[in-house]
């Protein structure tokens, strides 16, 4: 019984092991030396190897190039010593090759000698896959983030391309073998940008690459192109090479960006992705680019043409004094002499003429001055009344044949210094009183006055009781040789002197500004900067300075009533698109105000250049206007306005945006802090 008993203990752990052996986790056993005795099916599933093929062959029929010798023989060395080995091992498989998690086990006879090694397999190859997967996609994010930074940095074109070409070598190991940008037309391919190893224009492939382009452009969807090169081993664009080719929109012209890249790169859709994307950031590099340096060469035209506009100028009125300083001083000898009535009365004529035509020659020499450049100022403190009074004995004389009267008033008991070019703000204060005199009604008055309404300005108006100006001018007020409409009267002007004040109280910090009087007459204010004690100068730099752009001088005055009681805002404006963006590039703003019907500039060329210069590009810009449709809004927020505010001007919501950036400001300079 007992002899029954123990057979069926051993059939049983016999039925057991045979069971185990059979189960779903790969085993196979080895002899000493290695060699295959037995394998269960899991393990011939696992290899694609039948038992009968292993049977009697060497374990090292899996053995894969990826490991060294001194690591197989470090697993012996391991088995030898400790009598088991477990770790990661790459297998070299019937038809692939993968990576598997091994349990190697020594088994011992009675003596403790090694007779058999048992071996436990776990296939990891997808684990492995989708780890380097994830690692792949950590890398691609990683590099789209230094190719966006590369994007925004101040490189030029090339060095922009390099270092993207170079970024993808270091992290992902392949780049383009050759980039270009091409426009398509009748005649075939025009190259805008070209960067890589091929510059060869007469290539064979460029009948190819242009039906490649032809294709893109038309259908405006990315497209690929295997090569087959006619002469293998001579071009270096053969067939292990695909072109990859993106529509792209640059400067409202379409074109094509056509990359050449290894075919491997676009081998899987995880791949192709990251060329997609890839591609996208370079379009927007080469765009950015391509639209700063239209930019920079229509500014540097404009700029040769106006420094030949002021060279000319300059040239023609050097020329014109030699001849009239003679004039002047022959008519003054003229004078000296004894000379009759009608003789007196001619020669005064000449003089006065010729006087005229000096002031004339005067005012066009500082004009191309200050718009080449070449005009200097000393900012410094002076006594505003000294300025002044000063000003007003040069005039008083001329105020006298008109029996016109000026007075000074203010009700300040300490009139501080001011911050500007005595010379020049002299010049300024001369000019609107010879104005308020020529334009003003015989018997008539002038008043020049003093107030500080704001701690961080001074204002000096001039008021006179003349006839006004026609409100159709209004708009064109600071405009060079424009009269306002007194063109046909018998005052002599040249209409340069208001745009000079202008152009001059900016150099200074300052600003100009008009309105008419009541009942008749224009009143002129200057706001000086004050030369202030430290506490002013924190106040004024802490003050929400606003440039708002409009030729309508009613809606310019409507928004100085609504914000002149805001001790916290600062309210620039200006009737000139161009004259505002110098402006705007010269001194820094809070935020700008933009009439999106304003003559000489669109809305669109405006924002281009805030835009691409970095002191104004992240200035937020409102755009103005009468339409109140949602696709005009749509438009006008697409092209990079920061808000839409529809006319009539709807001030607290003016206010709210105001307050929501003022809130930005603090809070930046808190985390600053």
């Amino acid at each position: 019984m007992s002899l029954i008993s123990a057979h069926m203990d051993v059939s049983e752990e016999l039925k057991l092991l045979a069971t185990a052996f059979d189960a779903h986790q790969p085993i196979a056993i080895l002899d000493r030396n290695g060699t295959f005795i037995r394998v269960n099916q899991a393990f011939s599933k696992l290899t694609g190897y039948p038992g009968h093929q292993l049977k009697g062959h060497n374990v090292r029929m899996l053995r894969s190039k990826r490991h060294q010798e001194q690591f197989y023989r470090d697993i012996w060395q391991s088995l030898y010593d400790k009598g088991h080995w477990q770790g990661e091992l790459w297998n070299q498989l019937k038809e692939r090759e993968a990576l598997h998690h091994v349990n190697i086990t020594a088994v011992t006879d009675e003596a403790g000698h090694f007779t058999h090694y048992v071996a436990f397999y776990e296939d990891q190859s997808e684990i492995y896959y989708q780890q380097q997967l994830l690692e792949q996609k950590a890398r691609q994010e990683n590099t789209l983030s230094i190719l966006l930074a590369l994007c925004l940095e101040d490189l030029p074109m090339q060095a922009f391309l390099s270092q993207c070409r170079r970024q993808l070598e270091l992290k992902n190991l392949w780049s383009w073998k050759q980039l270009a940008l091409y426009t398509t037309d009748h005649s075939g391919l025009r190259t805008v940008i070209e960067h890589g190893d091929c510059t060869d224009q007469g290539c064979q492939k460029i009948p190819m690459t242009l039906s490649l382009c032809k294709q893109v452009a038309e259908h405006q969807i990315p497209r690929e192109l295997k090569l087959k090169s006619e002469s293998a081993g001579i071009c270096i664009l053969e067939e292990t090479h695909t072109l990859y080719a993106i529509p792209l929109q640059q400067n409202q012209q379409s074109c094509v960006l056509v990359l050449s890249l290894p075919s491997d790169t676009l081998s899987s859709p995880v791949q192709k992705d990251f060329v997609h994307r890839v591609v996208h950031i370079l379009g927007m590099g080469i765009n950015k680019r391509a639209t700063e340096q239209a930019l920079i060469e229509a500014r540097e035209k404009a700029e040769q043409a106006n420094k030949a506009k002021s060279q000319l100028l300059s040239s023609v009125s050097h020329e014109l004094r030699t001849p009239l300083n003679a004039i002047l001083g022959f008519s003054q000898i003229m004078l000296s002499d004894g000379l009759n009535d009608e003789q007196r009365e001619n020669a005064e004529e000449i003089h006065s003429s010729g006087q005229h035509l000096l002031t004339l020659i005067n005012d066009i020499l500082d004009l191309a001055r200050m718009e080449s450049g070449r005009i200097n100022l000393q900012i410094e403190s002076v006594p505003v009344r000294n300025i002044i009074d000063e000003s007003i004995s040069l005039i008083r004389q001329l105020a006298s044949t008109r029996q016109i009267t000026i007075s000074i008033q203010h009700n300040l008991t300490d009139i501080p210094n001011i911050l500007a070019d005595k010379t020049r703000l002299k010049q300024v204060i001369v000019n609107l009183l010879s104005n308020a005199v020529k334009y003003n009604v015989d018997q008539g008055h002038i008043e020049v006055t003093l107030e500080q309404s704001d701690p961080a300005f001074l204002s000096v108006g001039v008021r006179d009781t003349g006839i006004g100006i026609n409100p159709d001018y209004h708009s064109q007020m600071f405009q060079v040789f424009n009269r306002l409409g007194a063109e046909d009267s018998a005052v002599e002007g040249t209409g340069i002197g208001l745009a000079i004040c202008k152009r001059l109280m900016q150099m200074m910090y300052g600003q100009i500004s008009y309105q008419p009087a009541e009942p008749s007459g224009s009143i002129f204010t200057l706001d000086i900067p004050i030369a202030s004690t430290t506490d002013r100068t924190e106040h004024h730099q802490s003050r929400f300075s606003i440039l708002y752009i409009d030729n309508d001088p009613i809606r310019q005055q409507q928004i100085q009533t609504m914000l002149q009681q805001r001790e916290d805002i600062r309210l620039f404006t200006e009737n000139n698109a161009s004259y505002a963006l110098d402006l705007a590039l010269k001194h820094s703003f809070d935020l700008i105000l933009l009439d999106t019907d304003m003559p000489d500039l669109s809305a669109e060329e405006v924002l281009e250049i805030l835009k691409a210069s970095p002191r104004t590009a992240t200035v937020p810009v409102v755009a103005i206007n009468g339409t109140q449709d949602n696709s005009t809004i749509s438009q006008s927020l697409k092209a990079g306005f920061n808000e839409y505010l529809p006319r009539p001007l709807d001030m607290e919501k003016l206010l709210l945006i105001i307050e929501q950036l003022q809130q930005e400001q603090h809070q930046l300079l808190l985390n600053t802090d």
